[in-house]
């Protein structure tokens, strides 16, 4: 399998799994095969300080399975005196910065997070990146250790910048079906619901699906129209944000 066929798999795992979370440790797998890191862990949450932080999602998965105890173990042990968690909370949006360059030469000599939790993880040769999630959430992704001792090539940082829209936007979905309180619910389901108007969309942003609110909004062409199978907005500025929403 070539890289871009790679990626266009990962494309469609994350389409999946952000309507089933329990698909999410198989995405990270081809996320790490793809960007050859020993693991890769995506965390959401809200706040302001680090002891005002709701974690709504968080997932620490090595090829593919997810490893619950070092979430527990990190988040209950290592997370409040993690000196790299306000320094990533000030990172620019899809900035992408190595783990090491987030402490201090003193730190590493010294920090428990650093020598203990990163040094288990595979996470000290690791990078970090902070995305804006939705309603003024932060959402921080990390690769751990390259495989390899190719370390992290052009090739590989391409790859994990092409990704970073995309798992924003899983996460946006992930947060629009827990507000709706539908995370457990099927895409079948989820079409079923005759009280909001759903879309079914594949990959590629087309229409696959639409419930009977849903098509009564598209076919009234006041906000969103179906144009040859596309989602699209009336209005071309609208239209606009839209179509990089969608990727």
């Amino acid at each position: 399998m070539n890289g871009q066929q790679l990626f266009g798999r990962i494309l469609g795992s994350l389409h999946d799994a952000a309507l089933d979370g329990g698909l999410w440790p198989e995405t990270a797998g081809l996320i790490d095969e793809a960007c050859g890191s020993r693991g890769n862990f995506l965390v959401a949450g809200d706040g302001a300080a680090p002891d005002d932080v709701e974690i709504y999602f968080a997932r620490f998965c090595y090829r593919g399975e997810r490893r619950t105890d070092l979430e527990r173990r990190y988040f209950e042990d290592y997370y409040r005196i993690d000196e790299r968690i306000p320094r990533i909370r000030r990172l620019c949006d899809s900035r992408i910065v190595p783990v090491d360059a987030l402490y201090t030469d003193a730190e590493k000599r010294a920090s428990p997070a650093w020598n203990e939790a990163l040094a288990l993880g595979d996470c000290r040769k690791g990078l970090n990146v902070r995305l804006d999630g939705p309603g003024g959430s932060r959402i921080v992704w990390a690769l751990a250790d390259p495989v390899d001792g190719e370390g992290w090539t052009t090739a590989r940082l391409e790859t994990v910048r092409r990704l970073l829209p995309h798992i924003r936007q899983f996460v946006r979905v992930r947060q629009a079906l827990a507000d709706a309180r539908a995370l457990e619910s099927t895409a079948a389901r989820l079409l079923e619901d005759t009280g909001r108007g759903v879309l079914y969309l594949d990959p590629r942003g087309r229409i696959v699906q639409a419930n009977g609110l849903a098509l009564a909004v598209l076919l009234g062409g006041d906000g969103l129209a179906d144009r040859d199978g596309r989602l699209c907005a009336r209005f071309p500025e609208d239209d606009d944000a839209l179509q990089a929403l969608l990727g």
